[in-house]
């Protein structure tokens, strides 16, 4: 589904356990997905490049998901 914006399938997956767990660090988001965390960690990094994540600053590394609709 967001293929279009350049996810492929798992950092969609991260994606979805993101936005139902925000905010998570990205150990909390590989036990939650059964993923190691490097592979988490390399989603996020995606996801904040492509404006559907954020590090919450002064939360521990902790990320949240944003909305893709928003300009």
């Amino acid at each position: 589904m967001l293929e279009s914006v350049g996810l492929d399938d798992r950092a969609e997956e991260t994606y979805r356990y993101l936005v139902a767990h925000s905010p998570a660090t990205a150990a909390e988001l590989a036990d939650l997905l059964g993923a190691g965390e490097q592979r988490v960690r390399r989603d996020l990094d995606s996801l904040v490049a492509l404006g559907l994540a954020c590090a919450e600053p002064g939360r521990g590394n902790r990320f949240a998901a944003l909305d893709p609709r928003w300009d």
